[in-house]
């Protein structure tokens, strides 16, 4: 009975099952031709995802203004950007700003990402009313 205990105790520290498909970066690194659409605007971009660590990818926009952000990746197609710090390209020059999102890369290539940035202390059309959030949709396909 003892013995049984411990047995049981081990598989519940162990974890039972598995929460999905362990992480492939490698799946969605790649250069993606994106549309970025916020505050009823769309512009075109270019997206460079590289390697990062662990199960992780950095997205690099060519011309939307953001830093470098990281970003983890769950099996081969789930994305998540954690909450983050990054610098917003503004016409006033860089403001500090806050991110945070998630996204899918499909087998066919199809990017889908939804990111929220609160920049505070900055007003229309740039970061909403007063620094409330604005929510970039982006969405497009890996060059090949």
């Amino acid at each position: 009975m003892r013995t049984a205990a411990i047995a049981l105790g081990c598989l519940l520290a162990a974890g039972c099952g598995s929460s999905g498909p362990p992480a492939n970066p490698m799946a969605v690194v790649g250069t993606y031709n994106v549309m970025i659409a916020a505050n009823g605007k769309t512009d075109s971009d270019v997206v460079n995802v590289i390697l990062g660590s662990g199960d992780t990818v950095l997205l690099n926009f060519v011309i939307l203004g953001f830093t470098q952000m990281r970003c983890t990746v769950s099996g081969s197609s789930g994305l998540a950007v954690p909450r983050q710090k990054l610098i917003v390209g503004m016409a006033t020059g860089g403001a500090e700003s806050v991110v945070a999102g998630t996204g899918s890369v499909t087998a066919d290539g199809t990017l889908a990402l939804e990111l929220t940035v609160m920049t505070p202390g900055i007003g229309p059309p740039d970061a909403g009313s007063g620094g409330a959030p604005v929510t970039y949709t982006i969405t497009g396909t890996r060059n090949n």
